[in-house]
């Protein structure tokens, strides 16, 4: 530090009446070598003391330029910061404006949804009550069915029977013709059972093919029933799937929103 540095040494004093002979002297005068050493010294430390203010000064000039460098670099970082905070918050306000769109729009289909919902929900009571309808029809069908082919069976049993007691009575008419001329009271009256077996026989299967009519009439039925509620089995499951479809879509906007919030 200059502060440090030796202080230069007081000039030499050089006064009197040798003045004017000092001046006359010759610089290399012996005389004159203390003087010429003393003014040497001073300047050498004021040399010394110079060179250390400028090399002090040197460095805070250099100090003070990379600080600058160092406030440049600082202030172009923030720039850049403040840059991308303000594209972000553009980015924010647009988003902000987009999630109020999306969710407007958002609003405006759930409230879609539940109409379309309500609505297909009450077109799946209304087929369930048909279903109902039909239902009970089919098994009031079904247990008439069997109670047609509990008497389809009856009459076939009755039928032969009867078919029975007429192979019977054939057998016997046979067996009475031999003895023709002494049974004739009794080839009489065996005819007339025999007739009557007949018309018992005739009147059976003349109810049975009636019966078989109802019967595949009701089968007919039966399957208008059954194809009726297949139809309404399948515009169920077309409801049922839009009404999922329907519940999928308003789950995946709500995912959405709650992403982009």
């Amino acid at each position: 530090p200059a502060g440090a540095m030796a202080e230069p040494s007081d000039p030499v004093e050089l006064g009197g009446e040798d003045d004017d002979d000092v001046s006359m002297l010759d610089p290399e005068h012996p005389m004159l070598a203390r003087v010429q050493e003393a003014l040497t010294r001073q300047m050498s430390n004021a040399y010394e003391v110079q060179k250390q203010k400028v090399s002090e000064q040197t460095e805070e000039l250099s100090r003070q330029k990379r600080k600058r460098e160092d406030v440049g670099v600082q202030l172009y970082q923030v720039q850049q910061q403040l840059a991308k905070l303000q594209m972000n918050l553009e980015k924010v306000h647009e988003n902000e404006a987009l999630i109020g769109q999306m969710r407007e729009q958002a609003e405006k289909d759930l409230v879609e949804i539940r109409q379309l919902y309500a609505e297909q929900l009450k077109g799946v009571q209304e087929q369930r009550g048909r279903y109902s309808k039909y239902q009970a029809e089919l098994d009031q069908l079904a247990a008439t069915i069997r109670q047609v082919e509990a008497f389809n069976e009856q009459m076939k049993s009755e039928i032969a029977v009867t078919r029975r007691a007429t192979y019977k009575a054939e057998e016997a008419i046979a067996k009475l013709e031999v003895n023709k001329k002494s049974q004739d009271l009794l080839i009489d009256s065996l005819n007339e059972r025999l007739k009557r077996e007949q018309e018992q026989l005739a009147l059976t299967e003349a109810q049975l093919i009636a019966q078989r009519k109802e019967t595949g009439g009701a089968l007919q039925l039966l399957q208008d029933a059954a194809a009726e509620m297949e139809a309404i089995r399948f515009e169920k499951k077309q409801l049922m799937a839009q009404w999922k479809t329907a519940v999928i879509g308003m789950e995946r906007r709500n995912e959405a929103l709650q992403s982009v919030e």
